[in-house]
């Protein structure tokens, strides 16, 4: 199977290549490789594209989604003191690389899955279970707005083109990629 994962030198995107490339899969990443912190997360095997979403021309990003079977959207800013500091930069990286990469999957749909923060929900609400659509929204500070703004364009794009799409909301996340400090 050939995947493409962006933010494949992420936290999770790099885990998430590793273990496809370790099963045999081809892996192509998409990562800007512009934070320090995630060289650490880099290893042989995937083909890379060191580029930021949102500055990939549409037919080269269509290109790289027309040419994998599943796509795994890990590509984002995913810190709270980063968004409070640079407000633009974390819209770009989270709602604006989201779109680009939903453009392209228009042109070529495919299986996506899609990584977001259970941030911009009501945590009150939260039980049990996991979080959905039911839930209320509430962006506090501007990390939560940008990932309330990709899970609705998310599924605005699969309601409205039948393009596949799972987004999982995550929390808190820690593992052996995970470098100190948060972006």
């Amino acid at each position: 199977m050939r995947y493409l994962v962006t933010g494949g030198r992420g936290v999770i995107g790099s885990i998430f290549a590793r273990r496809l490339v370790r099963e045999g899969h081809q892996v192509t990443i998409v990562d800007d490789g512009d934070d320090p912190r995630h060289l650490a997360n880099s290893f042989e095997g995937p083909s890379y594209h060191a580029e930021r979403l949102e500055r990939m021309s549409l037919d080269r990003l269509t290109g790289l989604v027309a040419s994998s079977d599943r796509v795994f959207h890990a590509a984002a800013s995913t810190g709270i003191p980063y968004s409070a500091e640079q407000p633009l930069d974390d819209w770009r990286r989270n709602v604006d690389g989201t779109l680009a990469l939903l453009e392209a999957l228009r042109r070529e749909p495919r299986p996506t899955v899609v990584l977001s923060s259970v941030k911009p929900y009501d945590l009150s609400e939260i039980i049990v279970g996991g979080v959905d659509e039911r839930f209320c929204l509430h962006a506090d500070e501007p990390y939560a707005a940008s990932k309330g703004a990709q899970s609705l364009i998310c599924q605005a794009y699969a309601s409205s083109y039948g393009i596949p799409i799972t987004v999982f909301r995550c929390s808190n996340l820690w593992g052996p990629a995970c470098p100190h400090g948060a972006r």
